[in-house]
């Protein structure tokens, strides 16, 4: 599970971030070395080794972006969608919800509509503690692999909305390095190769800007939140016995 999740929620951005440099390098390497084929091999490599290392970063850049998007959403979909007052969440399995945790999750009391409306904070962190509770139980990719596949899926939209900025700057600060060697050297980048690769990197762009955004991220992460409190939705009973046999 956790390879599967390094791949998909950390590997998969770094190498979508580093994209535009793949594509400057091999181009500037073509057009530098006339046997083009070993320094272009070395110059993959070197980029290989860079997405390895900036695989680890783009959780942090996804962490930084996400600590954004919830204070903006007003907290967390798991955490909204417990509050007495939110909306957003079915009602009547918002109680089911509730009642499952008055069963199972007996340390952590279940804050009322009054003591919300008097403590929201001490009420979120109440919420926050049983969502990491049922985190913790349902985390086997055996028992539940939906819900692990969101959960990788809800990553990997997350670290990429955290290094899209990255992304769009190299492409265009590469689209600006083509059209100065097109203009001050045109003996090694013709106007031709400038706009064949500027217009690969300015596509790469506008996939960065159109397809990437807050609203993916808020759509992706809600439905993780929806499977994480589906499991619960479940005769708790079964849920009890299904992790005892796991263990």
């Amino acid at each position: 599970m956790k390879d599967a999740y390094m791949w998909q929620a950390r590997v998969l951005p770094a190498v979508a971030v580093m994209l535009p440099a793949f594509i400057e390098i091999n181009v500037l390497v073509v057009l530098w070395v006339a046997n083009f084929v070993l320094p272009t091999v070395i110059a993959n490599l070197v980029i290989s080794l860079v997405i390895v290392l900036f695989a680890n970063w783009c959780r942090y850049f996804g962490k930084k972006k996400e600590s954004v998007l919830f204070k903006k959403w007003g907290g967390a979909p798991t955490t909204r969608f417990l509050r007495c007052s939110n909306t957003e969440y079915n009602r009547y399995n918002k109680a089911r919800l509730k009642e499952y945790w008055g069963r199972m999750v007996k340390y952590v009391p279940i804050p009322s509509d009054k003591e919300e409306s008097a403590h929201p904070k001490a009420a979120d962190e109440a919420y926050e503690a049983f969502v990491d509770k049922l985190r913790a139980d349902t985390r086997s990719p055996k028992l539940y692999p939906l819900l692990q596949s969101e959960n990788r899926n809800y990553g990997m939209w997350r670290n990429l909305c955290g290094v899209k900025p990255i992304s769009v700057w190299l492409c265009f600060g590469f689209i600006v390095v083509n059209v100065a060697l097109a203009i001050f050297w045109p003996t090694f980048m013709s106007v031709k190769t400038c706009c064949v690769t500027s217009g690969a990197l300015l596509s790469v762009a506008v996939i960065w800007l159109w397809v990437v955004n807050e609203s993916r991220v808020k759509q992706v992460s809600e439905c993780y939140a929806e499977r994480l409190f589906e499991t619960c939705l479940m005769d708790p009973d079964r849920l009890k016995e299904e992790q005892r046999s796991e263990k």
